[in-house]
């Protein structure tokens, strides 16, 4: 009869035991990388959503309006008390490159800027305009399309 109990005690230590231990070791294990992924993904939505092609920044009114007289298309947008001037945005790093480019064979210096927006009407919008932008190549259809952009930019962003 002992020999019984003993056989138990020594089944229960050698396989139950571990095995529940490598269940519950092997559920939390998962359920950290399950957090963990969704925590990095959270992360890099919050990060940025968007590439501003920014002209400059501005601190002085008199300053930004001398500026904005050799500027065709720009908005804008006051952000901790400063003007920031933008001249583009959008959300691929292909149409970043032609935007970019077009500028700097006009000679106009920008830096680009990744910002999140949190409009995602207008998120959305830049993302088909985006699929527009990547279909064209002339500069004027650039011009036209990131013309269309700021626009929306303005009205859904700005308010104005």
């Amino acid at each position: 009869i002992n020999n019984g109990d003993d056989m138990k005690k020594k089944f229960l230590r050698s396989v139950v035991i571990p095995l529940l231990f490598a269940v519950c070791l092997g559920f939390y294990g998962a359920k950290i990388a399950y957090e963990f992924n969704k925590l990095k993904s959270i992360v890099n939505e919050v990060s940025h959503n968007a590439y501003a092609i920014q002209y400059g920044v501005y601190t002085n009114p008199e300053t930004l309006t001398s500026i904005l007289s050799d500027l065709d298309n720009y908005v804008v947008s006051m952000e901790n008390g400063k003007y920031y001037v933008y001249l583009g945005f959008t959300t691929d790093y292909k149409n970043l490159s032609k935007i970019r480019n077009m500028y700097k064979e006009s000679g106009t210096e920008v830096y680009v800027r990744e910002v999140f927006i949190d409009n995602l009407e207008f998120v959305s919008s830049l993302e088909q305009y985006d699929v527009l932008l990547d279909s064209v190549s002339e500069e004027e259809d650039i011009i036209s399309v990131n013309k269309a952009i700021l626009s929306s930019y303005d009205e859904m962003i700005l308010g104005n």
